[in-house]
C-alpha cells in the first residue's frame, strides 16, 4: 500500500487513479490503515467465492482483491487482510 500511497505518475500526480482524483479535490493523506478489513473463513468457503482451488498453504491472488488470501492447509482456514488509505477532504 506504501508505495501505491507515493507512487507518482509522469506529472508529478499520485499514479492510482482513485488516490489521483481525491488529491485533485483537495484531499491530504491522513495514514495508511495496513489492515483497514480483515475476512476470515474457512476454505471451503473461499473455494466457493473465488473459483479457485487452494492445494498449498501460502498466498494467493483472489479476483478483485487488493491483497493476498493467505491460507492455511492445515487449519483449513484462509484470511483475508486489505489495507486501505484513509484521506482528508476539508469541506468548504
Amino acid at each position: 500500500m506504501l508505495n501505491i500511497a507515493n507512487g507518482k505518475n509522469d506529472n508529478n500526480e499520485p499514479f492510482d487513479p482513485w488516490i489521483r482524483t481525491h488529491w485533485r479535490l483537495g484531499a491530504t493523506t491522513i495514514k495508511i490503515a495496513p489492515q483497514s478489513m480483515k475476512i476470515e473463513a474457512p476454505t471451503e468457503k473461499w473455494q466457493q467465492w473465488t473459483s479457485l482451488r487452494f492445494p498449498v498453504s501460502g498466498d494467493y491472488t483472489i479476483p478483485m482483491g487488493l491483497a493476498p488470501l493467505n491460507i492455511d492447509i492445515q487449519r483449513q482456514y484462509g484470511v483475508y487482510l486489505e489495507p486501505n488509505l484513509w484521506m482528508f477532504h476539508r469541506i468548504r
